[in-house]
């Protein structure tokens, strides 16, 4: 692994994550999508573009008897991601490869998780809060079609992203998967979302589902109740 990594601990000590000291560093999206991705029984989940692995080892501390998969083109995070696998003691298998080149296109799973590039190619200028990982190697309905490729019949699809982009989901999604729900995330009350979290079933027909969202901070600028219950870990404690 890098030397120009930290480990922190995360989730009141249930979680160590290393992770650069510079660039992308883990932001509240993943926490966000591995809470609000429904509830069910899964016996095997791939994460899609997973980093250095946080959204798939949240999911392994609810669904501790699952078989995780992460799927990560780049190397250095993969290799980074198979070491946090190792300090957590955690079976995930990780795959280095590329999204677009279907290297898992004889597997199926129960649920597919992705935390996408948020801004397409050229869209920004690369800076401080925006890295070479924050852009999209591939078109956001092509990377979306890909993760649906790899439910099975019944799989469940999540996915956290900009709510400006909701409209490029819903587009993909409307055609091919049902029973979807949109979980908008407001930075503060009253303010328009900035982040969405979008679910969906294949098989279903169930319509479309607006759920009220969450708030992330109070007037005060402190995180809301439910993101301090997300982050400190304790809905762990109500896994299924």
């Amino acid at each position: 692994m890098q030397k120009s990594c930290s480990i922190d601990t995360l989730c009141n000590g249930q979680l160590l994550l290393a992770q650069r000291t510079s660039g992308y560093r883990v932001s509240l999206d993943p926490f966000l999508l591995a809470y609000f991705t429904p509830k069910r029984t899964y016996n095997s989940i791939l994460d899609v573009g997973s980093g250095v692995g946080t959204i798939a080892l949240l999911l392994k501390l609810y669904h501790p008897l699952a078989s995780i998969t992460a799927l990560e083109q780049n190397e250095e995070l993969s290799e980074i991601c198979r070491h946090n696998s190792y300090l957590n003691h955690q079976k995930i298998d990780i795959v280095c490869a590329d999204l677009q080149d279907n290297p898992l296109k004889n597997q199926q799973f129960d649920l597919v998780v992705t935390n996408p590039p948020f801004y397409e190619k050229n869209s920004h200028r690369l800076s401080s809060t925006r890295t070479t990982t924050d852009f999209e190697t591939l078109p956001l309905a092509q990377w979306i079609s890909l993760c649906i490729a790899r439910l099975n019949h019944h799989g469940t699809f999540s996915i956290i992203h900009l709510a400006s982009r909701l409209d490029e989901i819903l587009s993909i999604l409307n055609r091919k998967l049902g029973n979807i729900e949109v979980i908008p995330i407001y930075s503060k009350k009253n303010q328009p979302a900035n982040r969405v979290i979008v679910t969906a079933k294949k098989g279903s027909g169930i319509a479309l589902k607006l759920s009220p969202g969450i708030v992330v901070h109070e007037d005060s600028g402190e995180y809301s109740s439910i993101i301090q219950k997300i982050l400190t870990g304790n809905f762990v404690q109500n896994k299924q």
